[in-house]
């Protein structure tokens, strides 16, 4: 599995052990350490401070140059990606990014519907995407593109690369939880 190294990890959740992994990677000497307390520099609180600052500065200037709604777009793509992928249940869990099966071959799926490998939250979400992204182009751009043939490649090939992500999502569903989806009636 690609679990991280146990010395790698805060095991103790202190600012102690946190500032030192800092010190240690970075060799910056901003950090004093001490046993007692920790005590951050006004230097750090400057940095932090200026950070702050430049990041409103720049939000501002692309505000001002109206790429603030592609920039929200593209970030809100990216929460809904790390949101449904469990990323996050399995960093707190530290679950392993694939599995070894009986015989010693990597498995990305587990059967278990309690729980989840890294790698398998990471696929079913970028299916998610997928299927968006599909219904976005089918909406929204190939309706208006004006070579009619590249507008009818584009339909179908959105068309039927959504359905198929969309099965595949349906059917990852089943397995995991063993039941079936109806829609309408009908048992896909």
């Amino acid at each position: 599995t690609f679990k991280i190294r146990g010395d790698a990890r805060f095991t103790q959740s202190s600012k102690k052990e946190f500032f030192e992994f800092l010190e240690d990677t970075f060799s910056l000497g901003i950090f004093e350490i001490s046993d007692e307390k920790i005590s951050i520099s006004v230097f750090n609180i400057v940095v932090g401070y200026t950070l702050i600052i430049f990041m409103a500065r720049v939000l501002w200037k692309l505000a001002k140059a109206g790429l603030m709604v592609p920039l929200m777009a593209v970030g809100s793509v990216a929460v809904f990606w790390f949101s449904t992928s469990g990323i996050i249940k399995c960093i707190i869990h530290s679950l392993p990014m694939v599995i070894a099966d009986g015989r010693g071959n990597a498995q990305v799926f587990v059967q278990d519907n309690r729980n989840q490998t890294m790698l398998e939250g990471i696929v079913v979400s970028s299916a998610y995407l997928v299927i968006t992204l599909c219904l976005s182009l089918f909406t929204f751009f190939f309706p208006y593109v004006k070579n009619e043939t590249v507008k009818n490649v584009g339909l179908y090939t959105t068309f039927i690369v959504g359905v198929m992500g969309y099965l595949y999502v349906l059917d990852c569903f089943e397995w995991k939880s063993h039941m079936t989806t109806r829609i309408y009636g009908w048992n896909i």
